[in-house]
């Protein structure tokens, strides 16, 4: 009897073995699962890089909005130094062209660094954090 059980144990290690070297129904499947995960990386790297956004992304209104408000804060600025300049009697009159100026230049300025980098961008994921950035409705 005790020869029978090890002989039984044994046979079942042999068929245990030989299973394992063959392709059983879970090895298949994990052979499957693991091919398809290469070809997904292959096909992921000899993917092409995915395209930039256009410009045309970006509404008009915002561009032109960024652009009104940072050329009429330098012009403000301008305005309001050449002035007090020309007339430092009367400092308090022309320091709200300053004060008004430097306001609408800074937000100005903001997004239009953004817009540049937007268009400099390398990768459509740097592009799609500025767009996050920017206020478009």
């Amino acid at each position: 009897m005790n020869n029978k059980r090890q002989h039984k144990i044994k046979q079942f290690e042999e068929i245990e073995i030989n299973e394992t070297s063959k392709d059983t129904p879970s090895s298949r499947q994990q052979d499957s699962q693991s091919n398809e995960i290469d070809q997904t990386s292959n096909s992921i790297q000899n993917q092409e890089p995915d395209e930039k956004y256009d410009f045309n992304i970006i509404p008009m209104k915002v561009v032109a909005l960024t652009i009104f408000l940072f050329l009429l804060g330098v012009v403000f600025i301008i305005f309001g130094l050449v002035f007090l300049i020309k007339n430092p009697n009367k400092f308090q009159q022309y320091i709200s062209l300053l004060i008004v100026g430097s306001l609408m230049i800074i937000p100005g300025a903001y997004y239009s660094s953004l817009l540049i980098k937007f268009v400099k961008a390398d990768s459509r994921s740097t592009q799609q954090k500025i767009l996050n950035e920017l206020p478009i409705d």
